[in-house]
């Protein structure tokens, strides 16, 4: 499956999400990885019964039907991997594990460790083996993802990503100043606003939103990363924004918005500041968005993973964190499903853009347009 068309199922995913937590969520914004959560829920299906309604349910979030199965996790996993290639500036880890019991099928495993190279690990009785995992994978950024492992925990699947970008163009720090954001909830609050003006910079706006892209390392070219900032005009509601993305239709609605970018002299401010998310179980939003019943409640759902016709996904516990500088961006995610038994344009003078309200953070890979982390950064941590 070509690289764009993943990257359209893991967006699809992603952007809708993204809208449902942000619906519910009283948190200072909303913040995950559409691949982590991808890769987890790729190795969840990889266990689900062919044919059966779990794996299509599973399917069906990112738009696709049974055909275009083994194509789409084939692509995720071609796509993760050229995404580890270093670059100049950007560092992109994407890492898995399962954590098996004896009741866990052989077959299932290597097709995890050939589809996923996952790293295969017994099932400890306690959590701390998987979050020392996790920390190693996330460079200490997420340091835990579950707390407990329940006795009738049978297999925890596990994938984190880890992303540290220095900017193609980074921001001057003698030009940093203190400013005011008026975030969502608590009001005029200070931070220390970045500040940089360029001739070049890939800027678009339209009646309700300005957006300006940020390479990261390469400078942008076809096969890098960037940072996308989608700032609601004066009047306009993020949630408006981010309702209108996560629709089915969101991936063509952004897509359609990055397409307007064009160099244009900009004269930027985005403050410092670090964001948080989880750890959160995606179970609620994964039935109420995705109509996902049978992977949580069936039975016979998972013989591809083990004889137990009890086995069911119980939880998809999520957590990302991204951190936004002068010198660039750091950003990790950890997903983990647990499997259990129930058995058991131009402008002069500069166009302004001053991201000092809440905004639309997004990390993506240029070439295929696919979503990394995205994010709401409504009430985050400022730095002064």
């Amino acid at each position: 499956m070509a690289g764009t068309e993943v990257a359209s199922g893991v967006n699809r995913l992603g952007l809708m999400l993204l809208s449902s937590l942000h619906k519910t969520s009283d948190a200072g914004g909303i913040f995950i990885s559409p691949l982590s959560i991808s890769s987890a829920l790729g190795m969840v299906a990889l266990g689900a019964t062919p044919n059966g309604t779990a794996k299509h349910e599973i399917l069906a979030a990112w738009g696709l039907s049974a055909s275009k199965a083994d194509g789409f996790l084939q692509g995720l996993h071609s796509r993760t991997t050229d995404l580890m290639i270093v670059k100049k500036g950007v560092q992109v880890l994407n890492a898995n594990s399962i954590w098996c019991s004896a009741s866990i099928k052989t077959d299932f495993i290597a097709a995890a460790q050939d589809a996923f190279d996952a790293e295969a690990r017994t099932l400890p009785s306690s959590p701390a083996p998987i979050n020392e995992w996790c920390g190693k994978a996330t460079h200490g950024m997420i340091p835990s993802i579950i707390s407990s492992i329940d006795p009738l925990t049978v297999a925890v699947l596990v994938n984190a990503v880890y992303f540290k970008g220095m900017w193609a163009k980074q921001f001057d720090s003698a030009l940093t100043s203190p400013g005011t954001f008026r975030s969502a909830s608590k009001g005029p609050l200070p931070c220390a606003m970045m500040k940089r003006t360029d001739k070049h910079m890939r800027y678009a706006e339209g009646a309700d939103f300005q957006v300006v892209e940020l390479p990261y390392g390469s400078g942008g070219q076809d096969d890098g990363m960037s940072a996308v900032v989608v700032l609601p005009r004066e009047g306009t509601a993020l949630p408006d924004i981010v309702e209108r993305l996560g629709n089915p239709g969101g991936v063509e609605s952004l897509a359609e918005m990055l397409e307007q970018l064009q160099r244009s002299h900009v004269s930027l401010q985005l403050p410092r500041f670090k964001l948080e998310f989880g750890v959160h179980d995606l179970k609620p939003e994964l039935r109420s968005t995705f109509g996902m019943s049978r992977v949580f409640d069936g039975t016979g759902e998972f013989q591809g993973m083990s004889d137990d016709p009890e086995l069911y996904l119980s939880s998809v516990f999520h957590k990302a964190v991204v951190e936004v500088t002068e010198e660039g961006t750091k950003a990790s995610a950890a997903t983990a499903g647990v499997m259990m038994t129930r058995a058991a344009v131009v402008f002069d003078p500069p166009q302004p853009m001053v991201v000092d309200r809440p905004f639309l953070f997004l990390i993506r890979e240029v070439s295929t347009g696919m979503l990394l982390f995205a994010g709401t950064v409504e009430n985050p941590d400022l730095e002064i």
